[in-house]
C-alpha cells in the first residue's frame, strides 16, 4: 500500500511524497459485535488479542498500537487492528516521525485529537463508494468522538464513527456494500512544523471485501 504524505518541504511547496515503510506493522486484525458499552476499550476484554498475548508472554509482549473503529449499523461492530513497532532507524538517531510518535504517546488527549490522521483510498470498488469515501486526509478527533486507553503494553485509539452524522452516513453506505470493495487506510500523526516533517505512516490496513456479519460476539465463550 502506498500513500502520499507531507514531505520535508511541504510547508514551502505543498509537495507530498510516497511513504517509506510504516513505524508499526500490522500483526493482527479482528472484528467484534456487541452493544456500544461492550465495545468500549476492547483491549481490556478477555477476547482481545492483547489480553491473550499478555496472558501468554507477560512482560515480553511488545508494545502495541491499536486502532478500534466503531462501525454503525445492526449489529453494532468494531474492527480492531493491532500494530507492533518495527525496528528503530538506529545509528542516525530517531527520525522526525519517531520523535513525533513519542510526543503522541506521552502527550495529552487534546494533542492526540489534533494530530491523529486517517488517509483512505479505495483500492477496488464501485464509483459510488469511491466518490463517497474520497482520498482526503481527515484529522479524526476534530469531527469524531475519539477515546484513548493507555497501559504499559498498548495505546488503544477508540474511534466512534457513529458520533458524527456525515461519517455515519458514509460508513452506513459502505457497510451495505462492504463485500464489493477494498479500502486502504493509513494512520498518521500530522506534522505541522518543519521540525516534524517529513511525515511517516504509523501503520496501514486494507479492508478487502469484508463481511461484517462474520464479526465475533464479544461475549461468546471460547
Amino acid at each position: 500500500m502506498q500513500f502520499k504524505l507531507r514531505s520535508k518541504t511541504y510547508l514551502q511547496n505543498k509537495i507530498k511524497e510516497t511513504t517509506a515503510p510504516p513505524l508499526f506493522e500490522l500483526v493482527w486484525f479482528e472484528a467484534f459485535k456487541g452493544t456500544h458499552e461492550e465495545l468500549m476499550h476492547v483491549c481490556n476484554g478477555k477476547k482481545s488479542f492483547v489480553s491473550k498475548a499478555i496472558a501468554k508472554f507477560g512482560n515480553d509482549t511488545p508494545q502495541l498500537f491499536v486502532v478500534t473503529l466503531i462501525i454503525p449499523g445492526s449489529p453494532l461492530v468494531t474492527t480492531v487492528q493491532y500494530f507492533a513497532r518495527t525496528k528503530s532507524t538506529g545509528a542516525g538517531g530517531p527520525t522526525e516521525a519517531e520523535k513525533l510518535w513519542e510526543r503522541f504517546l506521552n502527550g495529552d488527549d487534546e494533542f492526540r485529537k489534533a494530530r491523529f490522521k486517517l488517509i483512505p483510498t479505495i483500492a477496488d470498488g464501485p464509483w459510488v463508494i469511491r466518490k463517497a469515501v474520497g482520498t482526503t486526509p481527515c484529522i479524526i478527533g476534530k469531527a469524531i468522538q475519539t477515546t484513548y486507553y493507555q497501559t504499559p503494553n498498548y495505546l488503544e485509539v477508540h474511534v466512534d464513527i457513529s458520533s458524527d452524522t456525515i461519517a455515519k452516513h458514509i460508513t452506513s453506505l459502505c457497510r451495505s456494500q462492504s463485500t464489493s470493495f477494498a479500502v486502504n487506510m493509513g494512520f498518521v500523526i500530522e506534522g505541522q512544523t518543519e521540525e516534524e516533517l517529513p511525515e511517516a505512516l504509523l501503520g496501514c490496513v486494507q479492508y478487502a471485501h469484508m463481511d461484517l456479519l462474520l464479526a465475533s460476539d464479544i461475549n461468546d465463550d471460547e
